[in-house]
């Protein structure tokens, strides 16, 4: 999150609830914008599925070739993400700047030559189409690159050019995948496409604003090997940690309340959808961790450590360090007090979300069985029985 600091300050400076609220959803967006850009995706995919047609098979087969290749590219893209950004640091502070956009492309291409073999025999295996296996592979290679370009563009500091990348992905890919089924193909492979057009588009957008920031020289694509060698355990870190966030949903798909798509496919709605809305919940602390640290706590930070390298007087030092600790404990009880309000909250609508959740399964469902439209009057009918 390299220079988001400064950003945020700037809007935090600003009086009023709108100036609040812009700032706080700016940090949201840039914080967590790849993941809220897949849940958002995968709502919208489901919302099409509804209302034209599809299947409960098609809509859950598209759920998991999403879920597996977001999962997967993630997962392969996790060694490498603390390395580079300590890489990146590194040229920064040493004003290397032309060493940044070859190292990119070396990452990447390792990425795509490693993770692309492991995923492609994943696919040669999964039971679905050639058509199906050849759009997953491709999403998967886009995904690799976007994921790979965040790293480096959060030292751009273009943060309303990568917001627009987001929201002009999900939009086309939505446009696209409602007109194609429009035209007559079949709904999985419409939304697939759609998908790898959106992310394509996004691809491109984010490669452009690297090359409109970096510079090009003749300097070794694979140069920043000689970090992942010397801090190995930043790759190993990034890679476990992100095993330890997604483990469950693989443990739970072979579990006993998984269910069967399609091959290799498997899914748990019964777990999915909770640990989806349980991961929007803690959006809260992610965005008010980061608001904190920028806005309250760093200023602080920096003046303590600044009166050690300016040889300042001890009680100013003992009083820099009373001040930074008494804003850290006050920031972590706002943090965690938002955070538990936001649980409560969650847990009194939850049962009444995942209840309508339940319902509109149910009749997709009955209407997959009785092959066609239910009524409102019938479909409630056969909800209460």
């Amino acid at each position: 999150m390299a220079g988001i600091g400064f950003e945020l300050k700037k809007l935090f400076q600003k009086r009023g609830l709108a100036a609040t609220a812009k700032a706080y959803g700016y940090a949201g967006v840039i914080c967590t914008g790849p993941m809220l850009l897949g849940i958002v995706l995968l709502v919208g995919i489901a919302f099409i599925c509804d209302h034209t047609g599809a299947t409960r098979h098609n809509r859950e087969l598209l759920n998991c070739m999403i879920t597996y290749t977001l999962l997967a590219s993630l997962t392969v893209t996790s060694f490498f993400s603390m390395v580079v950004t300590r890489y990146i640091a590194d040229m920064l502070y040493e004003e290397r700047h032309e060493a940044v956009l070859s190292s990119f492309w070396g990452s990447t291409a390792l990425l795509l030559v490693v993770g692309g073999i492991m995923y492609g025999i994943f696919l040669l295996f999964s039971g679905i189409n050639l058509i199906d296996q050849f759009l997953c592979l491709e999403f998967f290679g886009e995904l690799i690159v976007t994921w790979n370009a965040m790293s480096y563009l959060t030292a751009i500091k273009d943060y309303k050019g990568i917001l627009i990348s987001f929201i002009t992905a999900v939009a086309v890919s939505l446009l696209v995948g409602f007109l194609l089924i429009l035209i007559g193909i079949p709904h999985v492979e419409a939304l697939m496409i759609a998908v790898t057009i959106g992310y394509g588009i996004m691809l491109l957008w984010d490669v452009t604003l690297l090359y409109r920031y970096f510079p090009q020289r003749e300097i070794s694509a694979f140069f920043f090997l000689r970090w992942v060698d010397q801090f190995l355990p930043l790759a190993f870190t990034g890679l476990f940690t992100n095993i330890g966030l997604f483990a469950h949903l693989v443990i739970m798909w072979c579990g006993p309340i998984s269910v069967h798509v399609q091959g290799l496919f498997y899914g748990a709605p019964y777990h999915d959808v909770p640990a989806m809305i349980a991961y929007l919940t803690i959006l809260i602390t992610t965005v008010n961790f980061v608001v904190s640290v920028e806005v309250n706590f760093y200023p602080k930070y920096r003046n303590y450590y600044s009166l050690f390298n300016d040889k300042g007087e001890i009680k100013d030092i003992l009083q820099a360090g009373n001040e930074m600790r008494k804003v850290l404990n006050m920031e972590l009880k706002y943090t965690a007090l938002k955070q538990l309000l936001t649980t409560a909250l969650a847990i009194s609508i939850g049962q009444l979300l995942l209840t309508y959740i339940f319902r509109l399964d149910l009749m997709i469902l009955w209407k997959d069985i009785l092959g066609h439209s239910v009524s409102a009057m019938d479909s409630m009918q056969l909800l209460t029985q």
